[in-house]
Formats: C-alpha cells, structure tokens, sequence
C-alpha cells in the first residue's frame, strides 16, 4: 500500500487531486486510522479509457482543461472531467489521448473555398479561428482556414463563400455553440495527427492554459 503522498509523487499528481479521485472512486484506496492508503495496483493499472466521450462529458474536459467549471454541474461529473483533464496533461503524448477522447465532441467539415476568397472568410465575424488558425498555436497556415461557426451560421457562411465539400479542401469548420476558447483550439489541433501539430499540443498544454 502506499500514501497519498507517495502515489501522487509517482503519478505526478498533487495530494490534493489524488484524494479528489478517491473520494470519485476512481482510484482504488482505503481508510487506515485517519489516513488513506492506495493500492500499489493503481500504478500499475493501463490509463483512464481511451474510449471517445460522449460529446457532453468532451466538452466538460475541455472546461476543465480551461479550469471553467460550468454553473450547476454536478461534483462527481465535474471530478471525473478534472480526471480526464489530468490524464491528458500528464500524458506522453497528449494529442493522441485528446484524439481518442474527442472524436465526437461536435460536427466537423471539410470545406473548399476560391482561395481569393479565404482572407475574406478569416475576417467574417461569424467564423472564430481555432486549431492551427489560433496565432496562439504557432502555426497560422495562411493557406488554409481553420475556425468555430454557430450552428445557426453555417448554411448563411456556406452559401456567402460557396464553400462545398472537397477532396482538396482548405477550410476546415468545427460546428459548435461553445465560446472558442484555448482547450477548444488544442483539442482541434489535436485531430490533425501530425508531428507538428502534436508537438503544438504538447507545448500549449506545458504552457497552461490562458483564458
């Protein structure tokens, strides 16, 4: 058995985060005395599920990934999102953990525009940069688009740039009424699966995560 204290150093987690988990249940640990011992079992036991998330419980990651825990939420759902979060974080390669955790957390589309009309479609109100288009991610290909559009903008954006479906697409819409923020931007840069992007991944999540 080992003490809170030691299962967090060799999990690289905090005290604190660890008897969080205990008290959600996701890691195995009993009460001796006054004091909580883990299993040794625990360390050796395979990562949280790579299973996708259901889309609800990806978008709370990603609110937790940004420390912006929604109004209401329920604390053991909310324990489990920090729980996630903290996998991705301390993972070897968070992007590929982001990958299989995100897949079906919203609508996603492959777009063509003329590309005399990209500039234009970066500057539209309606479009909010994220993934490689977020200057945050260092990346900024001017070549290509990548951004956040309200559902309720979509087919006006489509038809205003005559965006269509293509194998050699240059926009990539990401269909969502959550606010873009910086987890959104990692997580959309993270379905890429890509050296660079990856490499990305890892430096903004080492970086922390400004609002």
């Amino acid at each position: 058995m080992l003490s809170v204290q030691e299962y967090a150093k060799a999990s690289r987690l905090s005290p604190a985060r660890v008897y969080q988990l205990i008290q959600a249940g996701q890691i195995p640990a009993q009460k001796v005395g006054r004091a909580w011992v883990v299993d040794e079992s625990a360390l050796r036991r395979k990562p949280m599920s790579r299973r996708s998330l259901s889309p609800r419980m990806a978008h709370l990651v990603l609110d937790a990934l940004a420390q912006e825990k929604p109004a209401g939420i329920d604390s053991r759902r909310w324990l489990r999102a920090q729980a996630h979060a903290d996998a991705i974080t301390s993972a070897e390669n968070p992007a590929a953990l982001l990958r299989d955790l995100m897949r079906n957390r919203g609508q996603r589309l492959d777009l063509r525009v003329q590309p005399d009309f990209l500039g234009e479609l970066r500057s539209d109100p309606r479009v909010h940069a994220s993934g490689f288009s977020d200057p945050r991610s260092g990346i900024d290909d001017r070549r290509q688009l990548e951004g956040h559009v309200r559902p309720a903008d979509l087919a006006a954006v489509q038809a205003d740039f005559m965006l269509i479906p293509h194998p050699e697409a240059n926009v990539r819409l990401h269909v969502s009424d959550r606010p873009p923020r910086i987890s959104e931007s990692i997580a959309d840069l993270a379905d890429w699966d890509g050296p660079r992007e990856d490499g990305e991944v890892a430096r903004m999540l080492e970086a922390g995560l400004p609002r």
